[in-house]
């Protein structure tokens, strides 16, 4: 039971031929494979986003000090 948790009867059986065997061991790397993709993908996209947030520039207000003004 714990060698076809691993793999081990998938390998062995599509060594030896078994076409069910390959499908099977296709499928166990397929999986993790395919999520690690998208997973990629999705930290690519919000890197990229990020980068693009336009930069706010705020304008300088006219300085307003008190010693300015006349009273």
């Amino acid at each position: 039971m714990l060698l076809d948790m691993i793999g081990y009867d998938a390998v062995v059986g599509c060594i030896n031929g078994s076409l069910w065997s390959c499908v099977d061991l296709a499928t166990d790397f397929l999986g993790p494979g395919v999520k690690a993709i998208k997973m990629l993908n999705s930290i690519r996209k919000a890197v990229q986003s990020a980068l693009r947030l336009p930069h706010v520039a705020t304008r300088s207000s006219p300085s307003r000090h008190l010693c300015s003004r006349t009273l």
